[in-house]
Formats: structure tokens, sequence, C-alpha cells
């Protein structure tokens, strides 16, 4: 369990988002989804970064920056992390939600970010 409450909070929100992407893929709203389970992997990886190192960041920018000096540092699963969180990014946040693009795989890499999620919070946890 993550011990600073701001990130705990973060991760809380990142499950519940993800949730809801899901339930807006349910109903072929693959667009939307596409945004919420960006959301979901851009709260979760603030979470991890603030828990980590104590920074806070509302912009996304920060955020990758973040996650990119976490793998340089840490090596090992945070360099899958980061290439997993920069697909994120491209994939659904800009292709699929802001260019309306699909792609076959859109369904699966909404579905995904639960893995991503749950990974980033387990080495979070971990320190």
């Amino acid at each position: 369990m993550l011990k600073n409450p701001s990130a705990r909070d973060l991760m809380v929100d990142a499950r519940a988002v993800h949730s809801a992407a899901m339930a807006r893929l349910e109903v072929g709203d693959w667009r939307d989804a596409a945004e919420k389970a960006w959301c979901a992997a851009r709260n979760a990886t603030e979470a991890a970064i603030l828990e980590i190192n104590g920074i806070e960041s509302s912009r996304s920018t920060n955020i990758d920056t973040g996650i990119r000096a976490l793998a340089r540092e840490r090596g090992g699963e945070w360099i899958e992390l980061r290439k997993d969180y920069t697909e994120v990014v491209y994939h659904l946040h800009i292709e699929a939600f802001y260019g309306g693009v699909w792609h076959d795989d859109v369904p699966d890499l909404i579905r995904g970010v639960a893995n991503y999620v749950d990974r980033i919070a387990r080495l979070a946890d971990e320190g």
C-alpha cells in the first residue's frame, strides 16, 4: 500500500477511471474509452512518481519526464513501464482520442492499461 496519501488517492482514481474506460468500451465508445484509459495510466504514473520522489505535477509533460528518469535510475521493469506509458500516450491519447484514429489493437491497449496500473502500483509500493 502506498504511503503517500495523495499517491494512494491517485492510484485509486486510476483504477476507477480504467473501470469507466472499460464501461465505455463495452458500449462501443472506443474513443472515450481510449482517453479514459490514458487518464488511468497517467494518474497511476503520477502516483508512482509522487510515492517514490515526492514530486507531484498536474502537467503530463512532467509525468513523462518523471517516468523516464525512473527508468534511467532503476532500469529493469521501469524501462518496460516507460515504453508502455509512451505507447499509451501515443496510441490512445494522441491517435485514438485526439485524432479519432482506429486501429484493431485499440481495445487490447485499453484493456492492457489495467495490467500497467497493477505493475506500476507494485513497483511504487516496493519503493
